[in-house]
């Protein structure tokens, strides 16, 4: 049958029901060759490369928690491993209970035996005085002697280790979670320097932020530390000296859009 079908001149894939337009071509002169195909495939390199988020990491965008102090509101773009950090309790209990822990002030001492000022001579003789045998003034029993179990100040306590890690990552959840519930401002940074703690407070009154922890660029807290800093359930900080625990210690968290910049510097 093919043999015939050959003879009159009549291609093997028309004989089957199939149009000779559908066959894809395999002609070398139209078609690139492999090598030609995966050099086209490889990234662009040079100066012509521009990554979407160079050496940042995924950006996500914030609406409705950018504030202008007119009381208008917009969205600012933050980085998602910040920001939209996976929540990690586990993680932020642990280092709370750190970060408490090596709060707590131990001031309180009393000196042994081997710490009272004195000599270390024998006070008598050992035999023939009628009295108990004894060695020196400094023991426990005496008065001006030691002080038997008693408080031994910072130094018999262990300061719990934390790791920048553990800081980063716990802070991370913090902010996600504090998103989440809709609990983070960001605001202008103040141009301004505000002086009276009642412009202030209607400032804040308007925003309505209370029971907050506002951290600051260093431009910004000059301007308006003063007015603030006698409101009470507002803490004013900057980047370097804030922690977990104040984060978690306050239901609202602000920011500037410089100190949101710097930390996204520090963090990152």
């Amino acid at each position: 049958m093919m043999k015939e079908l050959e003879n009159k001149g009549i291609p093997e894939f028309e004989a089957a029901g199939f149009d000779s337009s559908e066959i894809p071509s395999f002609n070398t002169d139209k078609n690139p060759t492999r090598r030609e195909t995966l050099a086209s495939n490889k990234a662009p390199t040079g100066l012509s490369y521009k990554p979407e988020f160079p050496y940042r990491g995924k950006q996500i965008i914030i609406d409705s928690d950018r504030v202008i102090l007119n009381g208008k509101k917009d969205s600012i773009e933050v980085l998602d491993k910040i920001f939209s950090a996976k929540v990690n309790n586990k993680l932020v209990s642990n280092v709370l209970y750190k970060t408490n822990a090596n709060y707590k002030g131990r001031h309180a001492k009393t000196k042994q035996q081997n710490e009272v000022s004195g000599p270390t001579s024998k006070i008598y003789a050992q035999k023939g005085t009628g009295n108990a045998r004894h060695a020196s003034r400094k023991a426990p029993i005496f008065v001006g002697g030691g002080v038997a179990h008693g408080p031994k100040g910072a130094l018999a306590y262990k300061k719990r280790k934390l790791n920048k890690s553990e800081k980063k990552l716990s802070i991370a959840s913090l902010m996600s979670e504090k998103i989440k519930n809709k609990n983070l401002v960001i605001l202008n940074d103040f141009s301004l320097e505000i002086k009276k703690t009642k412009e202030m407070s209607n400032i804040l009154k308007k925003l309505e932020i209370s029971n907050s922890l506002i951290i600051l660029d260093k431009f910004s807290k000059n301007k308006i530390e003063k007015s603030i800093r006698n409101i009470p359930n507002i803490k004013v900080t900057d980047i370097n000296h804030f922690s977990a625990f104040d984060i978690i210690k306050f239901k609202k968290l602000v920011f500037t859009e410089s100190s949101i910049k710097e930390l996204e510097k520090r963090y990152s």
